[in-house]
């Protein structure tokens, strides 16, 4: 394959966005860290598409999130796990 400009512009339009994404979070009510774990499970259960799966198994990530004991934990887990690129 060329790797001249328009082959790397395809490549990263279209075939494989790539995007720069800022994580920003706010404090909306008081629901706990056991609270925030389901909902974070939740999601991964119910991701039709696989797109919090893609990088890991959604057992594994429902797993690892069980674990975590503060908000700055379940942040860390999600990094690592559904966005490894970003780690």
């Amino acid at each position: 394959m060329k790797n001249d400009f328009k082959t790397r512009f395809l490549a990263n339009t279209f075939y494989n966005p790539a995007i720069i994404v800022d994580l920003e979070w706010h404090l909306l009510g008081n629901v706990g860290i056991e609270g925030l774990k389901a909902d974070v499970c939740s999601a991964v259960d119910n991701d039709k598409h696989d797109l919090i799966a893609m990088y890991e198994e959604a057992e594994t990530i429902k797993k690892e999130l069980n674990k975590c004991e503060s908000f700055n934990e379940i942040i860390a887990t999600i990094i690592k796990l559904v966005l490894p690129h970003l780690s």
